[in-house]
C-alpha cells in the first residue's frame, strides 16, 4: 500500500541524511575527538592580571667624543727691526679654552618609570560591582557558546542544503498522484521544518523522518464527522444518506459495508437502489441487500432515480427504520445531464448527508471529481474505495488539504467489514514505512 510515495520519501530522507552527515566527517579529525566529550559546564572566566616588570637599572651611556687633535703651535715670527710686537686677535683667556681639550661627555639616560595595569575603579555604592559581576558573566556565557559551536556534533540543516532535494521531491510527489497545489504545501512546510533545526548526527535520520511525518499531518488531519452518531442523534427517523461518485467505484459495496456498520451500532437500514441506468444494477443490489440482511427498495430500469429514492424514504417512515441508503448511478462530472438527475434526487428527499465514494487509485483524479460534485450537490465527506491496492499514495494525502472534505472511510477489501475508518496518522506511518496499529 502506498509503495511509490513510500519510496520517494524513503529516497529523499536517505539523500538529506547523506548530505548532512558528509558535513560533520568535513570536520578537522581534532574537532571530532573534542566533539565526543561533553562540555560538564562553562570554562572558568580569564584573570587578566597586570604582568609586573623588573624595576631597570639606569644606563649609562658613553657618548664618544673625539678629542680635539692639538692645534700646531704658532711660529712666532723673528723680529725684524723697529718693528711693533704683533697682538693676539682674541683675548689670552679665549685662547687657553680652546687649546684646552675637553673631557669626554658623560650622559645618563633612565627609562620611563613600567606601565602596570589600570586599576578597577572603587566599588561602592554606584552600582560598579554588578556591573563587574554582570562583565563576568557575559564572558562565561561567550565562552560557552562558542566551545559548543566548536566542538559540537550537531549539525545545522540550512536551505541550500535542501533546496534541490525539496525540488525534486515536489516531481515525485506529482509522479505519485499527489495534488499539485498539496505537494507545493508539503515541500515548504517541509522546508519550514528543516531549515534551521539542529540534529545530532546519530539522530539524523530520525529527525527528518519526523520532519516530514508532520509535514504530511499538517495537510491531512482534520475534524470529521461521526455519521454514525449523526443518524442516532437525529430526532425524526431516517437518517438519508446519498452516495455519488463515478462509475465503478465502489457505491454499491460501499453501502452494503456501511448497512454492517449501522447493524454493529444497533441501527436498521434500507438500501434505495436508485441506480436504474446501468445494467445489472438493481441485481448486484438486491444481491448485497440479502447479504447483510437489508431490505432493498429498487424500480425499472429506465425508470426515474428520484422517485425510487422518494419510495424508500418514505418506507422506512412507515416502518420506523433507522438509516436510508441511496446508491445513485456512477457519472462522471462532464455528464450534464446525469449530474441533473442527481440534483433532482438530493431536491426531492433532502439527503442529510451526501458522500463522494472514490478509488483512492484515481489519484488526483479524484480531487477534480470532488471539486466537481460539490458545486452540483455539495458533498459532506468522502470514502475512498480500493485503498488496499493504491500503490501510489497521492489520494489519501491530498483530498482535505485540495478540498476541504474529510475523509471517513477507507475502502480495504470486498467483503462487508472491509472498511476502515480514515486516521491521518495510520496513513503516514504506512506511507513513511512504517505500519502502525488503527
Amino acid at each position: 500500500m502506498f509503495g511509490i510515495l513510500k519510496d520517494k520519501l524513503k529516497s529523499f530522507v536517505d539523500k538529506l541524511t547523506k548530505r548532512e552527515e558528509a558535513k560533520e566527517e568535513a570536520k578537522p579529525p581534532e574537532t571530532k575527538a573534542e566533539a565526543a566529550k561533553p562540555v560538564e559546564s562553562a570554562p572558568a572566566p580569564l584573570k587578566v592580571e597586570a604582568l609586573k616588570l623588573p624595576e631597570p637599572k639606569p644606563v649609562e651611556v658613553h657618548e664618544h667624543v673625539p678629542k680635539p687633535e692639538p692645534r700646531p703651535k704658532p711660529i712666532e715670527p723673528k723680529p725684524m727691526p723697529k718693528a711693533p710686537e704683533p697682538k693676539p686677535t682674541q683675548p689670552k683667556e679665549v685662547r687657553q679654552k680652546i687649546e684646552e681639550p675637553k673631557p669626554a661627555m658623560k650622559q645618563e639616560v633612565k627609562l620611563a618609570p613600567p606601565i602596570s595595569a589600570p586599576q578597577a575603579a572603587p566599588v561602592g555604592k554606584s552600582g560598579l560591582a554588578e556591573t563587574k559581576k554582570e562583565s563576568k558573566i557575559d564572558v562565561r556565557l561567550s565562552l560557552e557558546s562558542k566551545v559548543r559551536s566548536l566542538f559540537s556534533s550537531d549539525v545545522t540543516i540550512k536551505e541550500k542544503d535542501v533546496d534541490d532535494l525539496l525540488e525534486q521531491l515536489e516531481l515525485d510527489m506529482l509522479e505519485a498522484d499527489v495534488a499539485y497545489e498539496v505537494a507545493q504545501a508539503l515541500k515548504d512546510e517541509i522546508r519550514a521544518q528543516l531549515v534551521g533545526r539542529r540534529i545530532g548526527k546519530g539522530g539524523m535520520r530520525q529527525a527528518i523522518a519526523k520532519s516530514i511525518e508532520a509535514a504530511l499531518l499538517s495537510v491531512m488531519e482534520s475534524e470529521k464527522p461521526n455519521v454514525v452518531e449523526l443518524a442516532r442523534a437525529k430526532g425524526e427517523k431516517p437518517f438519508i444518506i446519498l452516495f455519488l461518485g463515478p462509475n465503478g467505484a465502489g457505491k454499491t459495496t460501499t453501502i452494503a459495508k456501511f448497512v454492517n456498520l449501522m447493524r454493529a451500532q444497533g441501527m436498521t437500514s434500507v438500501i434505495a437502489l436508485a441506480d436504474t441506468f446501468r445494467a445489472a444494477s438493481q441485481e448486484q443490489g438486491m444481491h448485497w441487500a440479502e447479504r447483510v440482511g437489508a431490505k432493498a427498495i429498487g424500480g425499472a430500469y429506465g425508470s426515474d432515480a428520484a422517485a425510487v429514492a422518494f419510495n424508500a424514504r418514505e418506507h422506512a417512515r412507515s416502518k420506523g427504520i433507522d438509516v436510508v441508503l441511496i446508491d445513485s448511478a456512477g457519472r462522471q462530472e462532464t455528464s450534464k445531464n446525469l449530474m441533473q438527475e442527481l440534483a433532482k434526487i438530493v431536491r426531492v428527499v433532502k439527503p442529510d448527508f451526501k458522500i463522494y465514494i472514490g478509488e483512492a487509485i484515481a489519484g488526483n483524479a479524484v480531487v477534480e471529481q470532488v471539486k466537481e460534485f460539490d458545486k452540483y450537490v455539495g458533498v459532506d465527506a468522502v470514502v475512498l474505495t480500493k485503498a488496499d491496492v493504491d500503490a501510489k499514495g497521492g489520494a489519501a494525502i491530498s483530498i482535505y488539504k485540495a478540498t476541504g472534505k474529510p475523509i471517513l472511510y477507507l475502502g480495504v477489501g470486498q467483503r462487508e467489514s472491509d472498511l476502515r475508518e480514515f486516521d491521518a496518522s495510520w496513513v503516514v506511518g504506512n506511507v513513511m514505512g512504517e505500519p502502525r496499529a488503527g
